[in-house]
């Protein structure tokens, strides 16, 4: 990554509730339990929450909407970047790269599968929550 500015980003924490921050502790415990996470004293900070999800689960976030605006674009994600690697078996037919038909110029069925796919709302509510939160700017952590 390259970096727009010399200096860190240090933005303060929010104020939560009470219930909220001793949740906040244990998600980033069972995080750092995990080896997901790991101790730092990083001169850059960026504020955290949680969200209760429909399910009752706690999802840990992370507000990177100041961080991502001082990062030098990489340009656009190619979605089959590394896909070629990964052993056809573990990879999603539909993510796997197709040849174009040289007669006609056009792609095989992917292209029609994922304008199908675009056109029907997804029935996984937690994949609709991400790319909510991925729009705003903000990271999440999985569960």
């Amino acid at each position: 990554m390259r970096w727009l500015v010399d200096k860190p980003i240090w933005e303060n924490q929010w104020p939560l509730p009470q219930y909220k921050l001793v949740t906040l502790c244990d998600l980033v415990q069972e995080q750092l339990d995990q080896g997901h996470l790991e101790p730092s004293t990083s001169p850059w900070n960026t504020p955290v929450f949680c969200i209760e999800k429909k399910s009752g689960k706690w999802r840990f976030l992370q507000d990177l909407r100041k961080v991502n605006a001082v990062v030098e674009s990489m340009g656009m994600l190619q979605a089959d970047t590394g896909v070629h690697w990964v052993p056809a078996k573990c990879v999603r037919p539909d993510l796997r790269p197709q040849k174009q038909n040289p007669a006609n110029g056009q792609a095989g069925d992917r292209d029609q599968n994922e304008r199908q796919q675009v056109d029907e709302p997804s029935s996984d509510d937690s994949d609709a929550d991400d790319a909510s939160i991925h729009s705003n700017g903000l990271s999440t952590s999985r569960d």
